[in-house]
């Protein structure tokens, strides 16, 4: 059984939302004998990010980051059947492209030097990478930099959004973000492991976060 550490986080400005999604973790990390850390993030951001997670891989086998605007909906799920030693980086897919709000990473020296080299540099142009979900599009570079094994899994695997979640944008206006007719895609079930709700104004994910712990499987 590995052991796995938690980590959510938010800024100041989403505070209000942590307080409502935060005890839900403690709750799943509780029943599934696993520790959570619950933390706010300074004024980088970037850097923080990486900070805590790599804090979190000093302790434990895998660190599960989830952003604030996360709730985990079935307690009954176990978070070890994503901890394959065959990879170490698992990540959802949505839609078109793969989301880092929810992610399992390995303790291992591939992740270590990725997260170390992408959030703590001095000069993000000389970053190794990107954000997580802007850089695991490219395997080949993961591996040929880092030696990390990423897998790809379904957006429902950990990921869920809900159906009408649209993310508004200059260039393409407000565009419908789950698709259809693709297995494991689609959008958030009764049972699904995690539901997602990003790119909304803080009121929304209030709203959107106090309906989802109301649908919680135990």
């Amino acid at each position: 059984m590995p052991s796995i550490g938690i980590v959510t986080a938010a800024s100041e400005q989403f505070w209000p939302l942590l307080k409502l999604t935060a005890p839900n973790k403690l709750e799943y990390a509780l029943r599934q004998g696993y520790s959570v850390d619950i933390v706010r993030h300074l004024s980088d951001i970037r850097a923080d990010r990486g900070l805590l997670m790599l804090r979190s891989l000093e302790r434990f086998d895998w660190c599960w980051f989830m952003g604030a605007d996360t709730v985990i909906t079935n307690m009954t799920i176990d978070a070890a059947v994503f901890c394959d030693e065959r990879t170490d980086v698992a990540m959802c897919r949505v839609w078109n492209r793969l989301n880092n709000d929810s992610m399992f990473l390995r303790s291992c020296p591939g992740v270590i030097k990725w997260l170390e080299s992408t959030y703590l540099a001095t000069d993000k142009n000389q970053s190794l990478m990107a954000m997580p979900d802007e850089v695991v599009q490219n395997d080949d570079n993961l591996q040929y930099l880092c030696g990390i094994r990423v897998t790809r899994l379904p957006q429902r695997a950990f990921n869920s959004w809900p159906e009408d979640m649209e993310f508004d944008t200059k260039e393409k206006g407000k565009t419908k973000l789950v698709p259809t007719g693709m297995p494991g895609y689609g959008p958030w079930q009764k049972g699904d492991f995690v539901a997602h709700f990003p790119s909304q104004s803080l009121e929304a994910r209030l709203k959107v976060a106090k309906y989802f712990l109301k649908n919680v499987v135990r």
